[in-house]
């Protein structure tokens, strides 16, 4: 009988590729729970805020940027993936009722969720990666899945169904 070493669990494989920006933009896009919250952003921003369809895409951009520059200094949101988890729950329930949203509160949610994805970004960087090609990444990925989900949004809301 062979014993093989169990690998650690992870919510995210290293893309392998040595290419900064090519590992940051896969990191948002192969853990589901970063791809559904980048979707659900933009869907939140197109179902349930039309008028301001790109605030809050673009807040969460920014914070994730943010979260992320803290997380390459080694500074941790406390609880970070708790947070990330509960980005989900919260605008899932959000899109499931059609709650109706300040603007405000709603760029507050979205913002503080995009330091906690973010935040976790950071704190994953790759060995011998460049920080600022691994953030462009995220930041390109996590855009097109925002644009995907406005996309979807725009057309849900123009369906008879």
């Amino acid at each position: 009988m062979v014993l093989l070493p169990a690998q650690m669990a992870s919510a995210h494989e290293d893309a392998p590729s040595p290419n900064s920006l090519e590992q940051g933009f896969l990191h948002p896009l192969l853990g589901i729970d970063h791809l559904a919250a980048m979707i659900a952003v933009g869907l939140l921003s197109a179902v349930l805020l039309g008028g301001a369809i790109w605030r809050l895409p673009l807040a969460f951009v920014a914070a994730l940027l943010v979260g992320g520059i803290a997380g390459f200094n080694g500074l941790e949101l406390v609880g970070t993936e708790l947070w990330v988890m509960g980005s989900l729950v919260a605008m899932g329930a959000a899109l499931m009722t059609r709650m109706t949203l300040r603007l405000g509160w709603a760029l507050l949610a979205v913002a503080f969720f995009g330091f906690a994805h973010g935040n976790a970004h950071g704190l994953e960087l790759p060995v011998a990666v460049n920080s600022t090609g691994y953030a462009a990444g995220f930041m390109l990925a996590s855009t097109l899945c925002h644009v995907s989900g406005i996309a979807l949004g725009v057309t849900v809301n123009r369906s008879r169904w």
